[in-house]
């Protein structure tokens, strides 16, 4: 469900006017309409405003995520997060890869 959507379905679930709920929120009629036409996103925390000044907890609306496995070692995680892609495909054994001529995005390290 996008923002929106959740937004006005709340809000109308709450039994609230879009100037209700303005108020409550200490913002504009217009900053609400806006969220749910989607034509601006409110910032996480200000969505966390809005859900609960309409009786809602963000935890029950959004997905919380957790790995697929628990076992995963974030030690080996966070170390392999630090590496340059080059080094990552090196390390899982892709050496033949040849990634002369490939566009480095701006912010990657190239490794001779």
């Amino acid at each position: 469900m996008e923002d929106g959507a959740l937004i006005r379905s709340t809000r109308e679930a709450a039994g609230l006017t879009q100037a209700q709920l303005a108020t409550r929120l200490g913002t504009t009629q217009s900053s609400v309409a806006r969220w749910e036409r989607g034509a601006t996103s409110p910032t996480l925390a200000t969505l966390r405003r809005i859900l609960s000044a309409c009786g809602c907890d963000l935890e029950w609306s959004a997905p919380v995520w957790k790995p697929a496995d628990p076992g995963i070692d974030r030690t080996v995680m966070r170390e392999l997060l630090r590496l340059s892609p080059r080094q990552r495909l090196e390390r899982a054994g892709a050496e033949t890869v040849n990634l002369e001529g490939f566009p480095i995005g701006i912010g990657w390290e190239q490794h001779a």
